[in-house]
Order: C-alpha cells, then sequence, then structure tokens
C-alpha cells in the first residue's frame, strides 16, 4: 500500500486579512470590544486623535465607540465627530500594529 499525504497551509497575508475581516472591521465580537478587549486596547494605543482633548473625554469618546460597536451594524448611530467611530471599528493598518507589537513582545520573551 502506498499512500500520500499532504497539508494545506494558508499564506499569513491571507490569514491576516480574513481575521481582520471577520473579527475587527465588523466589530461583532465582544471578546474584541469589551470593556478591556482588543478593540479599546488597540484604538487607545493606535488610533491618531486630537492631543488637545483631555484624558476624561478620550476615555468617555472610546466607551461611546465601545457601546455603538457591541451592536448590530444596521442600528449603531456613528458619531463622525467622535475620532473612535470614525471610522467605526479598527482599520487594517491599526490590527497589523497590534499584531506586530504583540509579535515582537512574544519574540523577546
Amino acid at each position: 500500500k502506498s499512500s500520500l499525504n499532504f497539508l494545506t497551509v494558508r499564506h499569513p497575508w491571507e490569514r491576516l486579512v480574513s481575521m481582520y475581516i471577520n473579527k475587527f472591521q465588523s466589530c461583532s465580537s465582544t471578546m474584541f470590544s469589551g470593556k478591556n478587549g482588543i478593540l479599546v486596547k488597540t484604538l487607545r494605543k493606535y488610533r491618531k486623535i486630537d492631543e488637545n482633548i483631555s484624558l476624561e473625554e478620550k476615555s468617555r469618546l472610546l466607551e461611546a465607540a465601545r457601546i455603538e460597536c457591541n451592536k448590530p451594524s444596521d442600528i449603531r448611530l456613528v458619531d463622525s465627530d467622535n475620532p473612535y467611530m470614525n471610522p467605526m471599528g479598527l482599520t487594517f493598518r491599526e490590527t497589523v500594529q497590534f499584531y506586530h507589537c504583540r509579535i515582537q513582545g512574544k519574540q523577546r520573551s
């Protein structure tokens, strides 16, 4: 008897894009958009917003974005003046920055 074994592997960029679309672009998982979820941590660290906004106001705006992100996309109320909602969810760039930082941290350990 002879047999043939093979393994299918997805390209790393394809996996990254798929993860972004399924998890971050839609804000659909509370694991990512909970109070201490990846969405909140990543927005806080990488989203560029006006430096003149107070820490309290930044926290309020971030919490408002997190709450809206947990709603179904067809009933979200997007405040165009809220930098954490414009765009809603993470951008692809923010997602790559987040995972790059995590990978670098694991390699140092």
